[in-house]
C-alpha cells in the first residue's frame, strides 16, 4: 500500500468513526439533558451531583459506540469474508436508528409512555432513512484496512477520561451496606408477600363485611393473626410497595410515585437484599415501573422480576464496591439500554410489549385469570427452588377502576350495603365480584402450598397496596399466617405496612436490637401484647399533573388523566397530601391549599377520644421538615401566606 492510499485509508477510517462518535455524543448529551433537567424524570430523586453521572455516561456511550462502529474496520483489517463485511455495519446502523426513535419520543412525548410513538409508521420512516444512511456510509469504508492504532486516539482518550472521572469522583461504598454481621436467623421459612390491589378491609368477610365476599380468607383468619386496623404509608402503589419491602418511610427514601426511584444507599436498604444474603432466592410479580424492583432500582432484590432474570451484585469485594459506588449511574445505563432494546423491538415489529401506563389505566382487561397464572408461576418456581424462597406477588384483578370480573357475583342491591370511594353502584358491584375472585385465588394458592407440604414452612402475609380510591386514611387488610400457624388471634391497635420487614426478621429469629438502624424497627405486635398507640405518617396523595398521552386525559372521573408526578424533587418531592392517623382519628394536610382537614375513620375497631390539635399538627409539619428534609410549610417571610388552617372533614 502506498503512502497516499494509507493516508486516504486513515482519513476515511477516522471520518467514519468520528461520525459515529458525534452521533453518540449528541445522543448522550440530549439523554443526559432530558433525564437530569426535565421536571418529571427519575434522576430528580438522585442526591448525587449530575457531574459524575453525566461525564461517566457520556464517556461510556462514546467509547462503546465507537467500538461498535469500528467493527467493520476490524473485519477489513483481519481480512474477514465479504459477507461479514457486509453484515457488520448493520449493528451500528440499527443502534443509530433506535437512538433516533428514542430521541423523537423524548421530545414529542414528554410524558414517557413506553414506545408510544415508535409503533407508528410515520415516526419510523425518518429514523429508518437515518439508519440506512449510516449503513451505506460505514459500508463504503469497510474495505479500508485498519493499519495504525495511533490514528485513533478517540477510544484511548475516552477511556482515560472515564478512569480519571472514577479516580476523582468515585465515593466510598455506602456505609452500612452489610449490616448482617450481628444478624443471624434461627430459621429460614419461605416468605410470601401476597398483595391485592386497591382493596379496603371493610369489603372482606373477616373484617365484618355484610356480604360473605371472602369465605376462604375468613377461614384463613382462624389460623392467622388478623390486624383489624392496618394502614399503608402511601396512597399510591409505588410508595406503599417500596416502603413495605424496605422498612424505609417514603418521606425518607423520596420514592412515592414514578418516575422516582431509590437512589444512593437506599437502593440496597431493603428486606429482599437481606434475605438473599442468607441464601434465599426470590421472585416478584407485580406491575412494571410502578412496583417492579428492577425499575425502582432495588438492587439485589429478586432473581426474577416480572418474567426477567435480574442480575445480582458481583460477589467479589472490589467489584461489589465499585458497583455500589456507581449504582445510580449503572441504573441510568440499564434504563437507557432497556429503553433502546424495547424501542428497537417496537421499531421492527410495531408491537408494544411493555406499556404499564395503559395497563394500569384500564385499557387492558386485567382479571383473575392473569392472577391465577401468576400464582401458578410462583408455585412452579417454588417446586424448582433449592432452599428458602422469597415471593412478592401483587395481584391486579381488583385494580381500579373499570373492574373486569369473570362473572358478576353481586348486584346493585348488594352494592348498596357498602359505602366508600367507589360511588357508582354498578361499578361497586363489579369491584365486590373481583374481591370474591381474589379470595378464590388465595384459596387455590394456599391449598396448593398445603398439598405440597410447604404451608407450615411459610410465613404468609396477605395485604393490599392501598385502599380503594388510593387513600392512605382507610384501613387495608393485613393477615399474617406464621409457620405452623404458631400464633393466632386479632390485634386491634393501629399498625402500618412499614412494619412488615421488621416483622419478617422477627419471625426468622432476629432480635429487635439487631435490626438494621436504617429500617423501621417496630414489628407488628402479637395478639395480647401491649403496644403504644403509634402516630402513623403517610403520603395520602402525590402532586400529579395531567399526562398528555392520548386517551388518558379523557377520563370522566378526573383520575385516569393524571399519570405523571409534578415536581418530584425538592423541596416538596411531589407530596400532594400528607396524612397522619392516631386511633380512629386522621388529619390530612393538602400542600397546594396549605390547609389541614381532620376527621374520623369509619368502622375502626379501637376508637379513642384524643384527636389532633392545631399545635400538634404544626409540630408534625416541622418534624417532617427536620427529620426528612421535606418542606411542606414555607416560612411566612418567604411566601407571605398565612399559617395553615384546620377544617373538619367527613369520616373516611
Amino acid at each position: 500500500m502506498t503512502k497516499g492510499s494509507s493516508e486516504s485509508s486513515h482519513s476515511s477510517l477516522w471520518m467514519g468513526t468520528t461520525h459515529a462518535a458525534v452521533a453518540a455524543a449528541v445522543y448522550a448529551v440530549l439523554e443526559v439533558a432530558y433525564y437530569a433537567g426535565d421536571a418529571g424524570t427519575f434522576t430528580d430523586s438522585f442526591p448525587r451531583s449530575d457531574l459524575f453521572g453525566g461525564v461517566l455516561l457520556l464517556s461510556g456511550l462514546l467509547f462503546c459506540t465507537q467500538l461498535v462502529a469500528m467493527l467493520p474496520f476490524f473485519a477489513a483489517s483481519l481480512r474477514w469474508p465479504a459477507r461479514a463485511k457486509t453484515l457488520l455495519p448493520i449493528v451500528p446502523s440499527v443502534v443509530v436508528a433506535g437512538m433516533a426513535v428514542m430521541l423523537l419520543e423524548r421530545m414529542l412525548d414528554p410524558a414517557g409512555a413506553e414506545a408510544a410513538l415508535s409503533h407508528k409508521v410515520a415516526w419510523r420512516l425518518g429514523p429508518a432513512v437515518l439508519g440506512l444512511a449510516t449503513y451505506f456510509r460505514l459500508r463504503a469504508t469497510v474495505d479500508e484496512p485498519l493499519t495504525r492504532w495511533t490514528k485513533l486516539p478517540g477510544p484511548a482518550l475516552l477511556t482515560l477520561c472515564a478512569l480519571w472521572t472514577l479516580a476523582r469522583w468515585l465515593p466510598a461504598p455506602p456505609a452500612g451496606y452489610t449490616p448482617l454481621a450481628d444478624m443471624e436467623p434461627t430459621s429460614r421459612p419461605h416468605v410470601i408477600l401476597l398483595a391485592a390491589d386497591g382493596i379496603e378491609s371493610r369489603s372482606l368477610t373477616p373484617y365484618g363485611s355484610p356480604l360473605d365476599t371472602t369465605p376462604y380468607l375468613n377461614k384463613l383468619a382462624d389460623e392467622s393473626i388478623v390486624y383489624e386496623n392496618a394502614f399503608v404509608n402511601s396512597g399510591k402503589t409505588t410508595g406503599s410497595t417500596t416502603s413495605m419491602l424496605s422498612g424505609v418511610h417514603p418521606l425518607e427514601s423520596k420514592v412515592m410515585f414514578p418516575p422516582q426511584v431509590l437512589a444512593g444507599a437506599y437502593s440496597h436498604r431493603h428486606l429482599p437484599r437481606i434475605l438473599r444474603e442468607w441464601g434465599y432466592t426470590g421472585i416478584q410479580r407485580s406491575v412494571r415501573f410502578y412496583a417492579d424492583a428492577e425499575d425502582l432500582n432495588m438492587v439485589g432484590a429478586f432473581d426474577v422480576a416480572n418474567g426477567r432474570d435480574i442480575s445480582t451484585l458481583p460477589r467479589l469485594g472490589p467489584l461489589r464496591s465499585v458497583a455500589l459506588a456507581v449504582n445510580d449511574e449503572l441504573y441510568l445505563g440499564r434504563r437507557l439500554r432497556a429503553d433502546l432494546v424495547e424501542t428497537l423491538y417496537t421499531f421492527a415489529t410495531g408491537v408494544v410489549r411493555v406499556d404499564a401506563f395503559r395497563d394500569v389505566g384500564g385499557d387492558s382487561e386485567i382479571d383473575s385469570r392473569a392472577d391465577r397464572a401468576v400464582l401458578e408461576e410462583a408455585l412452579a418456581y417454588l417446586d424448582e427452588a433449592d432452599g428458602p424462597v422469597l415471593m412478592h406477588l401483587h395481584l391486579l384483578g381488583t385494580h381500579c377502576c373499570t373492574f373486569h370480573p369473570l362473572e358478576d357475583r353481586y348486584t346493585v342491591e348488594d352494592a348498596q350495603k357498602f359505602s366508600g370511594p367507589i360511588r357508582n353502584e354498578k361499578t361497586r358491584a363489579r369491584y365486590l365480584s373481583t374481591v370474591s375472585e381474589f379470595d378464590d385465588n388465595v384459596a387455590f394458592f394456599v391449598e396448593e402450598l398445603r398439598a405440597r407440604g410447604q404451608l407450615d414452612n411459610t410465613l404468609l402475609i396477605v395485604s393490599s397496596d392501598h385502599s380503594a380510591g388510593w387513600r392512605a386514611m382507610s384501613r387495608v387488610p393485613l393477615i399474617v399466617r406464621a409457620p405452623n400457624a404458631a400464633v393466632t388471634g386479632r390485634v386491634t391497635a393501629n399498625v402500618q405496612l412499614l412494619s412488615v420487614p421488621a416483622t419478617v426478621l422477627q419471625h426468622v429469629g432476629v432480635p429487635r436490637a439487631q435490626i438494621p438502624s436504617w429500617m423501621h424497627d417496630e414489628a407488628l405486635p402479637l395478639p395480647g401484647e401491649q403496644a403504644p398507640e403509634p402516630l402513623i405518617l403517610s403520603i395520602d396523595d402525590v402532586a400529579l399533573s395531567t399526562n398528555p398521552i392520548e386517551g388518558f386525559a379523557m377520563a370522566k372521573d378526573g383520575t385516569m388523566g393524571h399519570r405523571q408526578i409534578e415536581a418530584p424533587g425538592p423541596p416538596e418531592y411531589g407530596v400532594g397530601t400528607l396524612g397522619v392517623v392516631r386511633c380512629n382519628h386522621f388529619a390530612r394536610f393538602k400542600v397546594a391549599h396549605r390547609r389541614w382537614f381532620r376527621g374520623t375513620i369509619k368502622e375502626h375497631t379501637s376508637p379513642c377520644a384524643v384527636g389532633f390539635g392545631r399545635p400538634e399538627l404544626k409540630d408534625i409539619l416541622l418534624s417532617v421538615d427536620r427529620e426528612y428534609g421535606v418542606t411542606l410549610r414555607r416560612k411566612r417571610g418567604r411566601s407571605g401566606l398565612p399559617s395553615p388552617a384546620v377544617k373538619s372533614e367527613p369520616a373516611q
